[in-house]
């Protein structure tokens, strides 16, 4: 860590990996590492990885304003249709495990579930095949649950 200088502050799990992904794709090797809350307690996490405390972003300390330079123009929109393979199946992942709990709102989750399933599919030949693959499981199991329950509801 003494080669390592903290340049960014992710409010949460999922933000610290897209900035690392960012960062990474414009070639400066990054580190996150949780930043436990109040008392060295971490909130929200499977395992006791923190979801919601921040996560803090380092980088070599010869890239530092390369790096914050990048940051600067860093903005948290998903735009997936100039994402790169990564980007999409990184994105695959994220809507197929956060729609696979909204099963129960089969009108908003189905659709969302199949770009989920486009975008994994997309993505499959990226570096991030293990996102894009987990990607399409948890969001056929998500459609699969919905339509289910659309159809319980249906009948």
């Amino acid at each position: 860590m003494e080669n390592l200088i903290h340049v960014y502050t992710a409010p949460d799990k999922v933000t610290a990996q897209l900035v690392k992904s960012f960062l990474e794709e414009n070639g400066i090797k990054t580190l996150i590492k949780a930043n436990p809350g109040p008392h060295g307690a971490f909130f929200g996490g499977f395992g006791g990885a923190p979801l919601i405390n921040p996560w803090l972003i380092y980088v070599p300390r010869d890239k530092e304003r390369q790096a914050k330079e990048i940051l600067k123009n860093f903005k948290l929109e998903v735009s997936i249709s100039s994402a790169g393979p990564r980007g999409k199946a990184l994105a695959s992942f994220i809507l197929g495990l956060a729609l696979l709990w909204f099963w129960y709102f089969p009108f908003i989750s189905a659709p969302i579930q199949i770009a989920g399933i486009i975008l994994g599919i997309m993505g499959i030949k990226s570096s991030k095949k293990v996102f894009a693959i987990l990607g399409i499981i948890f969001s056929i199991i998500g459609l699969i649950v919905s339509l289910s329950f659309l159809l319980l509801i249906i009948f």
